[in-house]
């Protein structure tokens, strides 16, 4: 998820609460005995015994997994048993959390139905009781509270529990009841539902022609290749971070014992970031070159953190590859099960189309020229057999830590003496620039939806993203979709500023005026679409699509059990049919009906999401077409929507 705590007036609501907890469960423990403190704490302690029990068992990747998929509203423990269940399996483990959640709420509904028969019972036996006392006053009396209470009208603490009860489970289902009243209510007919969309014209006061120098950088590579540390460094160097700050970051840095990592924290912003030395979320920053106005997209390398590799890399056009050139540092991240192959693949299955190679560390093998064309030739073969081509792929060598041939040529007699090409900002100035769909019927892919509360006008709810497709504009009526909710635009903030209107291509914060029935933006995710109110982009739960599958210890078989990745959302899903394999030279059909796809195989296949989700076809929207499927903490397959199914 990208970050916006750079967004003046951003606040997190929950500190407060956080901070507050503790003593308030102190002041709890006054108003029991010993006895009773010390069973309240053996059962917590048990707990937490049971939950580290657990913890032993599951892996982390499939624990963000299964988390990222139903948020917040479940705990901990029941993530770590729904994965011990499962085997591991993170699909499989949502749909498991979820019966289970049925299943507990039809129990309280025969529960709650059973009380209600047993009050109406008493009530009615209280009712006779009183008639067959005939008209004493005093009867009457002692008899008139119980009748109060008898005649449907339920005493308030029982009211209060109720409103409890529902408030418990209300939140957690409110997501599911409007994305099925949203499905419902699109009703579309298989014309329609796979119909090109009208192109849409620009308002006079909009020119593309001076959006064509925006670009949209990933960088990404192996764990601990340096990429951080890398971009912290050049935004220090092009005066993004003033010298004040980068003593601050070096000093607190050097106290927790991560001195060389000062550089990272000019994008590694969170507390555990910093503390572990591993970027977990995708930071998003802005710098200009020459010619250039550039959005950097730092993607996490762990595998742990994949997922959010994939959020960050489907909002980018072009990709710089950071590469550890130290000795066995590029081996491990190029074998197989490393990063650099992996995320490759991703960047590449998700439109990049143009990279640098950033041959990072080269100062700790004495600037090797052998060492640097050892690791070109290998990167080189291994873009190209991926799909990228070879004019589109350019290397560098570079010290990320010294800031050598970073920002201007380098001088070092060593590096200088076999290299002689651009430096890095150099080359990132030279991308072609991506094409954009400035025509098209607005949308906005969410990566982040919050609150600011600044004491001016930008104040309220906002979404953050990119812009996919065509153009937005202040007090412009727009739909957040899957949940077809009336959003009126408020503000535009781009790189910090407020702006008039946003085009296709465009990093923005859109500050919105909600409708009256919706009061908490919370309840939503990331994921959904902002989407022109004229043409709304289609809510579906089952598709066709051609995919490309990578390297499998087991192979995908019809009714696989799979994660779904499409821009920043991610849901469960299932591989319903696999309709037939795809010659790869031809592209003619290989063979119907396959029992299993292997590796390296592209075929057509069926899949069916658990809960409704905002999808485009390729041919319309390339970037809202493009899915990935994971399983297992690895990526299966990736591949692009042909076909949207009712």
């Amino acid at each position: 998820m990208s970050r916006h705590r750079h967004v003046k007036g951003y606040i997190n609501e929950y500190d407060d609460e956080d901070l507050s907890h503790d003593e308030e469960s102190e002041e709890e423990y006054d108003n029991f005995s010993d006895d009773e403190i010390e069973h309240i704490v053996g059962g917590k302690q048990y707990l937490d015994d049971q939950l580290q029990d657990f913890y032993d068992q599951v892996d982390e990747g499939a624990y963000y997994q299964v988390l990222e998929v139903l948020g917040e509203n479940c705990t901990e423990l029941e993530v770590c048993k729904a994965l011990v269940e499962t085997d591991m399996k993170p699909a499989e483990a949502v749909e498991w959390i979820l019966k289970k959640r049925e299943e507990e709420a039809a129990k309280n509904k025969k529960k709650e139905e059973k009380k209600k028969e047993q009050e109406k019972a008493q009530n009615k036996a209280k009712h006779q009781q009183q008639q067959s006392k005939g008209g004493n006053n005093q009867s009457k009396q002692s008899q008139k509270k119980p009748n109060n209470n008898g005649n449907n009208k339920k005493p308030r603490a029982a009211e209060e529990e109720k409103k409890q009860s529902k408030g418990n489970q209300g939140q957690a289902k409110q997501r599911q009841q409007q994305e099925a009243a949203a499905l419902s209510q699109m009703r579309y007919n298989p014309q329609e539902l796979n119909a090109d969309y009208p192109d849409v014209s620009l308002p006079d006061k909009v020119d593309s022609s001076l959006h064509d120098s925006m670009l949209n950088l990933v960088v990404f590579g192996h764990v601990d290749a340096g990429k951080s540390t890398l971009m912290g460094h050049l935004l220090f160097k092009l005066g993004n971070v003033d010298q004040r700050t980068m003593h601050k970051f070096e000093k607190s840095a050097k106290e927790i014992g991560k001195g060389s990592f000062a550089y990272a924290w000019v994008l590694d912003e969170d507390e555990e970031e910093r503390k572990r030395g591993v970027t977990i979320d995708v930071a998003q920053k802005f710098f200009q070159t020459k010619s250039k106005s550039v959005c950097i997209l730092d993607a996490p390398g762990h595998r742990d953190f994949i997922p959010n590799m994939i959020s960050g890399a489907a909002q980018a056009d072009v990709g710089i590859l950071v590469i550890d050139s130290s000795s066995s540092g590029f081996e491990t991240g190029f074998r197989q099960g490393g990063q650099t192959r992996e995320h490759s693949i991703l960047a590449r299955s998700l439109g990049v189309t143009q990279l640098i190679v950033a041959i990072n560390k080269l100062d700790t093998v004495d600037w090797s020229e052998e060492r640097y064309n050892q690791i070109k030739s290998k990167i080189i073969d291994f873009e190209r057999a991926i799909g990228f081509k070879e004019e589109n792929i350019r290397c560098t060598p570079l010290s990320g830590l010294d800031g050598i041939n970073m920002t201007e040529p380098a001088t070092v007699p060593a590096l200088t003496s076999w290299y002689s090409g651009p430096c890095l900002l150099d080359m990132i100035d030279t991308f072609k620039p991506a094409k954009r769909a400035y025509t098209k019927p607005f949308r906005l892919s969410v990566t982040d939806l919050y609150k600011s509360s600044s004491h001016g006008v930008l104040q309220g709810p906002c979404a953050a993203g990119k812009v996919e497709g065509g153009c937005i504009t202040v007090n412009q009526k727009v739909t957040l979709v899957p949940y077809m909710v009336p959003c009126k635009v408020k503000a535009i903030l781009k790189s910090g500023e407020k702006v008039d209107y946003a085009l296709s291509g465009d990093s923005v914060d859109i500050f919105l005026t909600l409708n009256e029935n919706v009061h908490d933006i919370s309840l939503m995710k990331k994921g959904c679409v902002l989407s022109s109110s004229d043409h709304v982009i289609k809510i579906i739960k089952k598709f066709k699509c051609r995919i490309m599958t990578f390297e499998l210890d087991i192979p995908i078989m019809k009714g696989e059990n799979c994660v779904l990745h499409t821009n920043s959302n991610q849901v469960a899903c299932k591989i319903t049919k696999i309709l037939h394999t795809i010659n790869k030279i031809t592209s003619e059909i290989d063979r119907k009906n396959p029992k299993c796809l292997g590796n390296n195989q592209t075929a057509l296949i069926e899949v069916e999401c658990l809960e409704p989700i905002c999808l485009e076809l390729y041919k319309n929207y390339p970037s809202l077409g493009r899915i990935t499927l994971r399983s297992r903490a690895q990526t299966l397959a990736a591949g692009v929507v042909n076909e949207l199914m009712l």
